[in-house]
């Protein structure tokens, strides 16, 4: 089911990509959902995985795809970090992917300061009064969002 999900995502970004840029806000979600869809599937993958032989070849193909989607999640977080209006909801859904990314990543590089970082904004949003009581961004529970379906008319 994970990789029938990813296509949609990966082409929403792609159409996203060429439109002005008041539809930049459409692009970073299709980002955070596709970064959220890759550290979903990936933890599944290695928890399915985890007991039996890893083949050769496998662990680099997962460094590469955790890249991929610190990547896609840096850039949503940047974005919504800056966003004008306020863009409370979806800056903390991409740091809180950006943070399970960051746990993932833990098992292969040293992300220390990075997720000391995320943290940071995150505890720094919840002091401006950023309501957390949304599911999807419950800390203990990443999801991929909604397929964006671009725009309409």
């Amino acid at each position: 089911k994970w990789d029938e999900a990813e296509p949609p995502y990966r082409r929403a970004m792609e159409r996203f990509s060429r439109l002005s840029p008041k539809e930049a806000r459409r692009l970073a979600s299709a980002q955070t959902s596709l970064g959220l869809l890759i550290v979903g599937r990936e933890t599944e993958r290695r928890r399915l995985e985890s007991g039996s032989s890893a083949e050769e070849g496998e662990d680099s193909k997962w460094e590469e795809l955790l890249e991929e989607a610190e990547d896609l999640l840096v850039e949503a977080v940047d974005f919504f970090e800056e966003c004008v209006p306020a863009a409370t909801e979806e800056y903390r859904r991409a740091l809180t992917a950006l943070r399970a990314l960051y746990r993932l990543q833990a098992e292969v590089w040293d992300v220390r300061q990075e997720m000391v970082e995320v943290e940071a904004e995150l505890e720094e949003l919840e002091r401006a009064g950023a309501s957390a009581e949304s599911p999807l961004l419950r800390p203990d529970r990443v999801l991929p969002g909604p397929i964006p379906n671009g725009p309409r008319g």
